[in-house]
């Protein structure tokens, strides 16, 4: 018996907090004579269906498969299978994974989010309107040589950058792929942290390799 990973899915993904990990059952099967989800599918077909349902790029899968945070659920007999992390370590992994997972868990059927943390370099946008900072007063937006919407197409793709470096280019994301993005954290000359939306559709984009 081989059946398709998406009829395995959970209509409503089950979702337990405990003090010492996080587990979200995506995928379960059994019936009356005793047939588990791993004797109806491959653990390599569960896992390519997590990625395309969650949005994972290739790097997230390996590592995740490494830590041991995607396996079939313990204590379920072979039933259930989806993630386990341990709340215990705080990891970046973690972090970035935490409103991936939680925005398809919230109905959004039509985009994924992704989390990520840049270091945004003003010098390059500056040289290209010959405009120095320490030369002018008076430096709010409305006194600036370039538009919002030239600052917001800089800093995505100063965004995008970092997403497909962390993901060692297996991704390939560009500017006009993006449906929103909204800043979590500013930091003044250190990382902030930026969430933004991909289509679903975008999905080959997302694994790119």
């Amino acid at each position: 018996m081989n059946i398709n990973a998406k009829n395995l899915r959970c209509s409503s993904p089950f979702v337990e907090e405990w003090r010492t990990a996080w587990t979200v059952i995506t995928h379960s099967y059994a019936d009356e004579e005793g047939v588990t989800l791993g004797e109806v599918t491959t653990f390599n077909l569960l896992m390519q269906d997590l990625s395309e349902w969650f949005g994972l790029t290739c790097r997230q899968c390996e590592e995740l498969f490494d830590l041991g945070m995607i396996d079939f659920i313990p204590d379920t007999n072979g039933e259930c299978f989806g993630f386990c992390v341990n709340t215990e370590e705080a990891t970046p992994l973690k972090q970035e994974l935490l409103p991936q997972v939680t925005h398809v868990l919230n109905g959004n059927n039509d985009s994924y989010m992704y989390s990520v943390r840049c270091l945004i370099d003003y010098d390059d946008l500056w040289e290209m309107f010959d405009w120095d900072p320490d030369e002018h007063e008076d430096c709010s937006e409305d006194n600036l040589p370039w538009d919002k919407d030239t600052q917001v197409e800089y800093e995505l793709a100063n965004i995008l950058w970092q997403f497909n470096d962390l993901n060692k280019n297996q991704t390939a994301i560009d500017v006009d792929d993006i449906i929103s993005c909204k800043e979590v954290f500013r930091g003044t000359h250190v990382v902030s942290e930026f969430l933004f939306e991909v289509p679903r559709s975008k999905f080959n984009l997302i694994q790119s390799e």
